[in-house]
């Protein structure tokens, strides 16, 4: 792609400017269309040039809409007139204003054409390095607002957690109330392993526990035993827990539960709790005996919410 772009009728001789880049060893391109024809932009095509240069005809300001609207698109983009004319005070201040890097008058100077043309591709290039530090640096504010929103929703969740923690040791502590007999907990899983671990840990913090593999034996179940709590995994065989959770909190036909999704991915928790969803909690899978107590103590907390 050639830095610069000489625009113009067939006819154009643009004052001898293609004699003195030849000279010069300088690569251009030349279009045989005005700068003003409207297939303009489309003849350029893709390209994205460092200067245009094109003619400038005195009282018709049609080239100065025609920059102004290419510089939208390519704002990088350095516009050189040519003009055989002395140009008023008043429409070069208006050219100036609205985007022209510079005016070359006839007769050229081979040096002088030479020289600002290298002007104009120096600040092109300046210009994009300043738009791609521009959109570095959006991305990156972006990056860290995702941050920020991310930590955001981790401290709402921690003071619900505390609060609901605070109420859960002021039950167990001050009354009978909270007897863990009568929580009944449906545990949804795959994998047999994962079943038998973990409703061995619910039954042994007292919680009435029963085991299912997959989602519609779930769906079929939850109206016979009326849980209070359902586990699931992300994924099973014929649904995700997600999906699950949406038929269960959009039918209520189903029994107000309070719902636990368990994934290994801790990517996906946000987007498993994002707003509008039917889930009511979130629990990285359990690889540890940390993870196991975890797990208990957030299930122990969803029975509060009942």
């Amino acid at each position: 792609m050639a830095d610069i772009i000489l625009t113009g009728s067939g006819e154009e001789s643009f004052g001898g400017l293609e004699r003195a880049l030849e000279n010069k060893g300088e690569p251009y391109k030349r279009i045989g269309i005005e700068l003003t024809d409207p297939g303009f932009s489309e003849t350029v095509g893709g390209e994205y040039p460092a200067v245009i240069v094109a003619r400038f005809h005195e009282g018709d300001l049609a080239s100065i809409k025609a920059m102004q609207s290419y510089r939208l698109q390519k704002p990088c983009t350095q516009f050189i007139f040519l003009s055989n004319k002395l140009i008023s005070p008043a429409i070069l201040t208006l050219m100036f204003n609205e985007g022209a890097f510079g005016i070359l008058e006839e007769p050229i100077s081979e040096e002088g054409a030479h020289l600002l043309l290298k002007q104009a591709i120096k600040k092109s290039k300046w210009d994009m390095e300043d738009q791609a530090r521009s959109q570095e640096l959006s991305q990156l504010n972006r990056a860290l607002q995702a941050k920020v929103d991310h930590l955001e929703i981790s401290r709402s969740r921690l003071r619900e957690l505390v609060d609901k923690l605070e109420r859960m040791l002021l039950k167990t502590l001050s009354n009978n109330l909270f007897k863990t007999s009568k929580v009944k907990v449906l545990l949804v899983s795959a994998s047999d392993y994962q079943r038998n671990v973990l409703s061995e840990d619910i039954r042994r913090v007292g919680f009435t526990v029963e085991a299912l593999k997959d989602g519609q034996s779930a769906l079929a179940e939850l109206k016979k035993i009326k849980p209070s709590i359902l586990i699931c995994d992300l994924e099973l065989d014929d649904m995700s827990g997600v999906e699950l959770a949406s038929i269960i909190k959009s039918d209520s036909t189903y029994p107000n539960i309070y719902l636990i999704v368990i994934t290994s991915s801790p990517e996906k928790i946000e987007g498993i709790m994002g707003p509008g969803g039917k889930v009511d909690d979130c629990v990285l899978k359990p690889t540890s005996a940390a993870g196991h107590y975890q797990l208990i103590a957030r299930v122990a907390l969803g029975a509060l919410n009942l």
